[in-house]
């Protein structure tokens, strides 16, 4: 029998729903507008790490999950020097519906500092265009990434939390006062 290699492709992740925004402002007054406006809860998170064509990247990373189980996340790549527009990502987990998508279209198209907001289909291959192809590269390795990030996320939040103990290491100790 031949060994068989795992080869991510584009249709591994479809409970993503990926938004790609460009705004004039810096994540944490992006994430301030986002939640004063659609009820988001993004919080800033640790630095997402994303390993590409044998570099690692930095991305701010931003995270929220609401009472339905729908987790959202921003995420803009930390790169040097200042820029006049900044690239986001907005992905979107769970169920997701296309009234909640046009909810959240309307609301972001109503920030001002917000420049423009596109769903990005991974699924489609539309033209093989580099520019394309990267595109799906680097959010294949975000996605990859963001699974493995958000583990130790978890698993930090869990070493934090109070462990209470179920019941008295003896009873004996209860009963002799």
């Amino acid at each position: 029998m031949r060994k068989q290699h795992f080869k991510p492709v584009s249709g591994e992740h479809p409970d993503f729903i990926i938004f790609s925004l460009s705004a004039t402002v810096a994540g944490y007054q992006l994430a301030f507008r986002l939640n004063g406006k659609l009820g988001l809860n993004l919080a800033r998170k640790p630095d997402l790490k994303v390993f590409e064509m044998g570099t690692t990247k930095l991305y701010e990373f931003y995270f929220s999950c609401n009472d339905q189980n729908t987790e959202y996340y921003l995420i803009k790549e930390l790169a040097a020097g200042q820029q006049l527009m900044n690239h986001y990502f907005l992905l979107v987990r769970n169920f997701f519906g296309e009234s909640q998508i046009k909810q959240l279209l309307d609301g972001a198209a109503g920030i001002a500092e917000m420049f423009e907001i596109n769903r990005l289909e991974l699924s489609q291959d539309t033209s093989p265009k580099s520019g394309n192809k990267k595109m799906k590269e680097r959010i294949q390795a975000l996605l990859i990434d963001l699974e493995y990030h958000m583990t130790e996320i978890k698993q930090q939040e869990n070493q934090h939390k109070v462990k209470l103990h179920s019941k008295p290491t003896s009873i004996k100790k209860l009963y002799s006062r």
